[in-house]
């Protein structure tokens, strides 16, 4: 038996320190650990490094996160990790202290979940919103019906990284701000009503 619930989100609006700094590179940002998914199915871990590999070859992507260096753990005992290892270390930068500082510095974030599921939403797609940083989401099939199709870049409509690539380089400014406006008002309107609230109603059972 399955509950539907709305998984409880820290804040009603942006994140004025982070959101307002328009200083930022034109390409994606990726944060995310290394992990091994072993043989669980489906999953997108092995996405988000092809993604990376991909990108690397234009220079358009950065890396951060932890153990990606860690070459002789246990999380890096599968394939993926060994065939994209050079583009890997080619564009990793280390872990970071704040998600929300490091998102700001860029105009996009590579906003994958660790799996696609239908009603499946995490904290990834908020915290992109909160650094006004614009995602490009893949993982729940029904995203549409959560988020605001405005405020992200759903990578289903395209059929490669690259031509994904294209399409959020070529957004004009103004085309990129109208998507952080469309994600702000989200987030003081129905991310708050329906996530940020939802924190009241889980201490509540």
């Amino acid at each position: 038996r399955l509950r539907k619930l709305y998984w409880p989100q820290p804040y009603g609006d942006v994140l004025e320190e982070f959101w307002n700094r328009k200083q930022r590179l034109n390409k994606l940002v990726a944060i995310a650990g290394n992990h091994n998914p072993g043989f669980y199915k489906p999953e997108l871990y092995s996405e988000r490094i092809k993604a990376v590999a991909e990108l690397s070859k234009r220079q358009g992507i950065d890396l951060f996160g932890r153990g990606w260096d860690r070459w002789w753990s246990r999380q890096s005992c599968w394939w993926p990790y060994w065939r994209y290892l050079r583009a890997i270390m080619s564009n990793y930068h280390g872990s970071c202290n704040s998600k929300w500082e490091t998102l700001s510095n860029y105009r996009f974030s590579l906003c994958f979940e660790n799996m696609p599921m239908t009603g499946y939403l995490t904290e990834k797609i908020f915290d992109c919103l909160y650094a006004g940083t614009v995602p490009v989401y893949w993982g729940a099939s029904d995203i549409e019906m959560l988020i605001p199709a405005g405020t992200y870049i759903d990578m289903r409509n395209f059929q490669s990284y690259g031509e994904m690539f294209d399409h959020i380089t070529a957004l004009s400014d103004s085309q990129w701000e109208t998507m952080r406006l469309v994600a702000r008002e989200f987030l003081k309107t129905r991310g708050t009503t329906e996530y940020r609230d939802s924190l009241l109603r889980v201490v509540h059972l």
